[in-house]
């Protein structure tokens, strides 16, 4: 049976994942879905959570999902399939932490950071948005040399007793997904920070982790990079901003009738104030899908041949162009419901022309966090 996997050993972290009833997966197929997982624990009570496939901020697969059951005890028998098959590769199962798998279901626009209830502002997943606005705030901790299957949960059992800022915890990862094995965190007040530094070169699971003071400004600088490198890869920030050139969200694709809506110039002028995303509606609709693998010379037309037969909204589909003005290979589609989306992922692997086409789950929410980041880095001095 799989072990607990926590890397603190002996800390409350352990005693708090033997009472999870979540767990978690590594080494899926990338194209496997929720219910290839679903298929996976066949048998089993899930959770109202159910599965989730971690994403990293361009979107793919990471090669790991969370899955949530009924209770601990479900969550256990679960363990029992460590090492069995999806596809051609076994999969590694472990006792996982609530906490890792809301952050995992806020990244695809699921779970309990969804739009709160004052003004229509939106509660952040992204880490260092609901934290100290001062970017010379040094109440920041750089971790270095963590192992590289650490969870934020990990990090937060290793500064146990310290109190982290909401969403204070930001892993930093290679371009490609992959963990770098550094982190910063940032804390409530700079004392606690300090506070922290006496558990430098202290252990987490076979290795000593260095710590060394930071700052607000170079913890947002590292998001960013990585927020950016996101964008890059769908054709960079145009004159109206990334967002402005999606299905569904503002516009010549949008819905809210506002053609070239820049939200970023809107609210640095000051108009729209803190409800200056109200217009967006529910970022929470999962109706988009993600095309990765198309023709260069794919139009609109071929797409919506390749849909055939599925519902899309009105001027629903944006082939995505690279910096230079040609495709990406890319594309998004929104789809008029969330159960349609989900039918029109029948398509997946199937082909356009002589190439097979990748499909991917997206919601709307994670465009709006990255649209909200860029527009406060205009107050930011990095």
């Amino acid at each position: 049976m799989a072990g607990i996997g926590g890397l603190v050993g002996g800390s409350a972290l352990d005693d708090e994942l033997k009472r999870s009833n979540v767990v978690r997966l590594r080494g899926l197929p990338f194209n496997a879905t929720e219910s290839d997982i679903s298929d996976f624990f066949k048998g089993l009570e899930m959770g109202p959570d159910g599965v989730v496939i971690c994403v990293n901020f361009q979107g793919r697969s990471t090669g790991q999902a969370y899955a949530q059951f009924a209770t601990a005890e479900q969550a256990n028998k679960a363990l029992e399939r460590n090492r069995q098959h999806i596809g051609s590769r076994y999969i590694e199962v472990f006792k996982g932490h609530p906490a890792d798998m809301q952050g995992a279901l806020r990244m695809v626009g699921r779970g309990s950071g969804a739009l709160s209830g004052s003004g229509g502002l939106i509660n952040m997943a992204i880490p260092g948005m609901t934290g100290n606005p001062d970017m010379r705030y040094t109440g920041v901790v750089r971790m270095r040399g963590m192992p590289y299957s650490c969870t934020s949960a990990d990090i937060m059992a290793f500064f146990k007793g310290m109190q982290l800022a909401p969403d204070g915890v930001f892993l930093c990862t290679h371009a490609d997904g992959r963990p770098t094995g550094e982190a910063f965190v940032e804390f409530v007040n700079e004392e606690t920070a300090v506070r922290a530094m006496q558990l430098h070169r202290e252990p987490m699971g076979t290795r000593y982790v260095e710590l060394f003071r930071s700052t607000k400004g170079e913890m947002m600088t590292a998001v960013q990079q990585r927020v950016y490198g996101m964008f890059s890869s769908i054709g960079g920030f145009s004159q109206f901003g990334a967002l402005a050139q999606l299905p569904g969200m503002m516009g010549p694709f949008g819905v809210q009738g506002l053609p070239g809506f820049n939200l970023a110039a809107f609210q640095a002028a000051g108009i729209g104030g803190k409800s200056g995303l109200q217009g967006l509606g529910d970022g929470s609709e999962n109706v988009i899908i993600k095309m990765r693998g198309l023709p260069y010379n794919a139009g609109q037309r071929d797409i919506l041949e390749f849909f055939e037969g599925y519902e899309i909204v009105l001027n629903g589909v944006h082939i995505v162009m690279g910096a230079t003005d040609r495709p990406t290979g890319e594309a998004f589609v929104e789809f008029i419901s969330s159960d349609e989306a989900q039918r029109a992922m029948e398509r997946h692997r199937q082909n356009i022309g002589s190439r097979y086409i990748e499909l991917f789950r997206a919601t709307k929410r994670l465009i709006i966090h990255i649209e909200q980041l860029r527009c406060r880095s205009y107050t930011y001095s990095l």
